[in-house]
């Protein structure tokens, strides 16, 4: 039992230095690499904290923008009130013009159902007429 402990501790610390080894990179890099990595990541940096200041900038003059603005719905009220309307005049008009909009669609349907009606008992005539005729 002793044995077999101490040789499951064993192999799971091998293990463990196995993963270590296999983690860190097999290449080493020269003083130059390093030297030239280093200014990439630099040179990428300052330009990363160079957008950052822009972005805010932009943010605050949004937001100053945002600030001055004037309510959307007081804006709907005074574009009303140029007219000489309210929201309940405009209200009434929106429905009294679908009303009007859905007598419209109902009076067109029934006259283009009409006219379908007349159609095909015009044609319904005329292919009884050719069927009798071919019948004869």
């Amino acid at each position: 039992m002793k044995l077999t402990k101490s040789l499951v501790y064993f192999l799971s610390v091998l293990f463990l230095l196995s993963l270590s080894s296999f983690a860190q990179d097999d290449k080493e890099m020269t003083e130059d690499e390093w030297q030239a990595e280093m200014t990439r990541l630099t040179g990428q940096k300052q330009s990363l904290e160079s957008e950052i200041k822009t972005l805010t900038a932009d943010i605050e003059n949004l937001t100053t923008v945002r600030n001055g603005l004037q309510d959307p719905e007081d804006c709907i009220d005074e574009l009303y009130a140029l007219v000489g309307a309210t929201r309940k005049d405009v209200d009434n008009f929106r429905n009294a013009v679908n009303e009007l909009d859905g007598k419209i669609k109902r009076k067109n349907l029934l006259n283009y159902n009409f006219v379908f009606y007349k159609i095909f008992l015009y044609l319904g005539f005329k292919i009884m007429s050719v069927q009798d005729f071919m019948l004869c």
